[in-house]
């Protein structure tokens, strides 16, 4: 939501937080107003108006208003029942099933808040030109990264998983292959996960960190971040959200790679059904033969 975007303020210059929070404070008259008019009230001026929509990703100024209006009245309408839409010790196992896909779906926006298009997009170019996936976790962390590392595996893409670094195995490959890791941190101030990330940076490994909001420290390592929306952290609730949070991020990642390089993969899967087919087959005759032997 744009709402969201302008209280974030990710990457905004000074100019451009002061428009977003005259935007945010005033609505109804921002509502009013054409782009010089904008410019003036914040002291800034109207090419600064004009690139913020771009930051924003929108076409242009009124296609700005036009959004904004949009997702005031919905905040109005979310607002008086947002009640519902929370899992407590009250919840019937039926709340939750009406419940769970509707916290999915606003999880699933938040990730795409947190991280433009673009940026997906340039990660999966690199994992394209990579001899081999690395994932790096802790605990739940590790389990979860170990499922992403098998998805790859089935499309006959080189993933591996860990939990800790294998420093004598990086030093004597990362010479020979290219590798791209993704580091996890949930908190974003994992002391491991940071000391990973810039071990493998060190070595020449493109590092791609999934963080939570503590990440200051773990970024002077990472060639991109992808970032965990707060909402997936809720107490109680975190496990099953930075479950359904990281299959999402991480599947856009798989499917990514499906599709660029989907004809190889597609004829490998042919392939395989072909020879399954045949094993099928011949298992049947000799279990036929065995039964009429048998007789």
């Amino acid at each position: 939501m744009l709402i969201e975007k302008l209280q974030r303020g990710i990457d905004f210059t000074n100019h451009e937080k002061l428009l977003a929070e005259y935007i945010l404070k005033h609505p109804d008259t921002f509502q009013q107003m054409n782009c010089e008019e904008l410019g003036k009230a914040t002291f800034t001026s109207k090419s600064t108006v004009v690139r913020l929509c771009k930051k924003l990703s929108v076409t242009g100024y009124q296609e700005l208003k036009k959004i904004l209006f949009f997702e005031w009245k919905e905040n109005e309408t979310v607002k008086t029942c947002k009640h519902a839409m929370m899992i407590n010790e009250s919840s019937t196992c039926r709340d939750i099933i009406d419940k769970l896909p509707e916290i999915y779906k606003e999880l699933m926006e938040e990730v795409n808040l947190y991280n433009s298009s673009n940026l997906f997009t340039r990660i999966l170019n690199r994992m394209s030109k990579m001899n081999q996936i690395d994932f790096y976790g802790t605990g739940f962390g590790y389990t979860l990264l170990e499922g992403v590392s098998q998805k790859l595996n089935t499309l006959g893409i080189e993933g591996k998983a860990y939990n800790t670094l294998n420093e004598r195995y990086l030093v004597a490959n990362c010479k020979k292959i290219k590798i791209l890791a993704f580091v996890m941190t949930f908190s974003g101030n994992n002391p491991l996960a940071i000391h990973e990330a810039e071990v493998l940076k060190r070595l020449g490994v493109y590092v791609v960190g999934i963080v939570g909001p503590l990440a200051d420290e773990i970024l002077k390592n990472c060639d991109e971040v992808i970032r965990l929306p707060l909402k997936a952290m809720q107490s109680g609730m975190d496990g099953i959200l930075i479950n359904q949070c990281i299959s999402y991020i991480m599947d856009i990642f798989v499917a990514g790679m499906l599709v660029n390089d989907y004809e190889q993969i597609m004829s490998q899967e042919h392939i395989i059904n072909f020879d399954y087919d045949k094993e099928v087959s011949f298992d049947t005759k000799v279990s036929k033969m065995s039964n009429i032997l048998k007789k």
